[in-house]
C-alpha cells in the first residue's frame, strides 16, 4: 500500500486457520486498495506462513503470543491481540473484529457511512460463528 489507508481493520485471530481463512474470505471481497487489513494471531510461524501466501493483501504481524497455560491470560488474550493490531494500524479509521465472526457483504461499507457521520463509535449485528456457544451468542447480542 503506497498511500495511508483510509480504514485498517484488525483481525483479532486465536481459533486457528480454517476459522481465520473463513473470516478473511467474507471480509477482504469488501475492501479496497485504501483498506488496510491487518491479522494479529496466535497461529505458529508456518500456519501464518500459508495464510500470508492465501491472502497477500493481509497483513499478518509476527505472533502476538503463543498458548498461554494460566486460564486468566487466555481470558484477556482478544484484548492483547487486538492491541498488537491497533498499534499497526494506519488508517483513520480504525475497525474491529475477530476471526469467527462472520461480516455481512455490506459490513465495511455500513461502517464507513456511519463513520462518515459524526458517530465517532459505531458497531452493529455480527454472527459469532455457527459453532459458537450461548455464552459467546450472549456477547455479541
Amino acid at each position: 500500500m503506497t498511500t495511508k489507508p483510509e480504514v485498517s481493520i484488525v483481525v483479532a485471530s486465536y481459533c486457528g486457520q480454517s476459522t481465520l481463512s473463513r473470516c478473511l474470505t467474507r471480509l477482504l471481497p469488501q475492501t479496497s486498495e485504501s483498506t488496510q487489513v491487518i491479522v494479529a494471531s496466535t497461529l505458529e510461524e508456518t500456519e501464518r506462513s500459508a495464510m500470508a501466501e492465501q491472502f497477500p493483501q493481509v497483513d499478518f504481524l509476527p505472533t502476538v503470543e503463543p498458548e498461554l497455560d494460566d486460564p486468566r491470560l487466555n481470558e484477556t488474550r482478544v484484548f492483547r491481540l487486538r492491541s498488537a493490531g491497533i498499534k499497526a494500524a494506519l488508517g483513520n479509521v480504525v475497525l474491529l473484529t475477530e476471526d469467527h465472526i462472520i461480516t455481512g457483504p455490506n459490513w465495511l461499507k455500513a461502517m464507513q457511512d456511519s463513520h462518515a457521520t459524526t458517530k465517532r463509535v459505531v458497531g452493529g449485528p455480527v454472527d459469532p460463528g455457527t459453532d459458537a456457544s450461548i455464552y459467546i451468542w450472549a456477547l455479541y447480542l
